[in-house]
Protein backbone atom coordinates (compact mmCIF):
# COMPACT_ATOMS: atom_id res chain seq x y z
CA UNK A 1 0.00 0.00 0.00
CA UNK A 2 0.93 3.53 -0.37
CA UNK A 3 1.67 6.27 1.53
CA UNK A 4 -1.10 8.18 -0.12
CA UNK A 5 -3.49 4.91 0.39
CA UNK A 6 -2.66 4.58 4.23
CA UNK A 7 -3.37 8.60 4.63
CA UNK A 8 -6.48 8.23 2.63
CA UNK A 9 -7.71 5.40 4.94
CA UNK A 10 -6.60 6.94 8.10
CA UNK A 11 -8.51 9.88 7.52
CA UNK A 12 -11.44 8.23 6.71
CA UNK A 13 -11.01 5.84 10.02
CA UNK A 14 -10.84 9.54 11.63
CA UNK A 15 -13.93 10.90 10.02
CA UNK A 16 -15.79 7.57 10.97
CA UNK A 17 -14.76 8.24 14.65
CA UNK A 18 -15.30 11.66 14.87
CA UNK A 19 -19.26 10.62 13.50
CA UNK A 20 -19.57 8.60 16.23
CA UNK A 21 -18.46 10.63 19.12
CA UNK A 22 -20.56 13.64 17.63
CA UNK A 23 -23.39 10.87 17.67
CA UNK A 24 -22.68 9.77 21.12
CA UNK A 25 -22.72 13.52 22.48
CA UNK A 26 -25.98 14.00 20.86
CA UNK A 27 -27.42 11.30 22.27
CA UNK A 28 -25.65 12.02 26.18
CA UNK A 29 -27.56 15.34 25.73
CA UNK A 30 -30.77 13.90 25.43
CA UNK A 31 -30.39 11.59 28.19
CA UNK A 32 -29.56 14.75 30.30
CA UNK A 33 -32.26 16.68 28.75
CA UNK A 34 -35.01 13.90 29.73
CA UNK A 35 -33.42 13.86 33.38
CA UNK A 36 -34.15 17.30 33.54
CA UNK A 37 -37.28 16.54 32.62
CA UNK A 38 -38.03 14.10 34.51
CA UNK A 39 -36.59 16.29 37.39
CA UNK A 40 -38.87 18.86 36.70
CA UNK A 41 -41.99 16.89 36.55
CA UNK A 42 -40.77 15.37 40.07
CA UNK A 43 -40.39 18.77 41.60
CA UNK A 44 -43.74 20.05 39.92
CA UNK A 45 -45.92 16.93 40.65
CA UNK A 46 -44.37 15.95 44.05
CA UNK A 47 -43.70 18.06 46.95
CA UNK A 48 -40.68 19.26 48.75
CA UNK A 49 -40.58 17.70 52.62
CA UNK A 50 -37.54 17.92 55.34
CA UNK A 51 -37.55 17.10 59.19
CA UNK A 52 -37.46 19.92 61.33
CA UNK A 53 -36.14 19.79 65.22
CA UNK A 54 -34.04 16.45 64.83
CA UNK A 55 -30.85 14.93 65.30
CA UNK A 56 -30.18 15.24 61.40
CA UNK A 57 -31.75 17.16 58.17
CA UNK A 58 -33.42 14.49 55.92
CA UNK A 59 -35.26 15.84 52.93
CA UNK A 60 -37.49 14.06 50.30
CA UNK A 61 -40.31 14.08 48.15
CA UNK A 62 -44.17 13.17 49.21
CA UNK A 63 -44.77 9.96 47.07
CA UNK A 64 -47.77 8.95 47.92
CA UNK A 65 -50.46 11.73 50.01
CA UNK A 66 -54.18 10.23 50.28
CA UNK A 67 -56.41 10.59 53.41
CA UNK A 68 -54.27 8.11 55.83
CA UNK A 69 -51.81 7.03 52.99
CA UNK A 70 -48.41 9.20 53.45
CA UNK A 71 -45.09 8.07 51.33
CA UNK A 72 -42.11 9.69 51.33
CA UNK A 73 -39.17 8.92 49.35
CA UNK A 74 -35.97 10.21 51.19
CA UNK A 75 -33.53 12.34 48.76
CA UNK A 76 -29.96 10.55 50.48
CA UNK A 77 -30.82 7.03 49.45
CA UNK A 78 -33.97 6.89 47.43
CA UNK A 79 -36.30 5.21 50.04
CA UNK A 80 -39.98 4.97 50.16
CA UNK A 81 -40.80 5.55 53.44
CA UNK A 82 -43.93 6.01 55.98
CA UNK A 83 -43.48 9.12 57.63
CA UNK A 84 -42.33 7.40 60.78
CA UNK A 85 -39.82 5.63 59.00
CA UNK A 86 -38.66 8.77 57.50
CA UNK A 87 -37.85 10.47 60.86
CA UNK A 88 -36.55 7.39 62.52
CA UNK A 89 -34.30 8.18 59.06
CA UNK A 90 -33.38 12.05 60.53
CA UNK A 91 -32.50 10.15 63.61
CA UNK A 92 -35.46 10.26 65.99
CA UNK A 93 -35.54 7.52 68.87
CA UNK A 94 -39.27 7.71 69.90
CA UNK A 95 -41.87 9.81 67.87
CA UNK A 96 -45.60 9.79 68.67
CA UNK A 97 -46.55 12.23 65.91
CA UNK A 98 -43.92 11.77 63.55
CA UNK A 99 -46.04 14.11 61.20
CA UNK A 100 -45.32 17.33 63.65
CA UNK A 101 -41.67 16.60 62.77
CA UNK A 102 -42.14 16.96 58.67
CA UNK A 103 -42.17 20.14 57.32
CA UNK A 104 -43.22 21.07 53.67
CA UNK A 105 -40.82 22.92 51.80
CA UNK A 106 -41.78 26.24 49.38
CA UNK A 107 -42.14 25.28 46.14
CA UNK A 108 -39.84 26.81 43.69
CA UNK A 109 -40.54 29.34 41.52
Amino acid sequence: MRKREKTQMILKRLKEVKKKMEMMNSAAQARARNMVDVQTMLTEEMPGVCTAGLPRRVEGFLYKYKTGDVVIVCLCHGLFQSPEGFVKHAGAVNVENAMQHIVMKPAAP
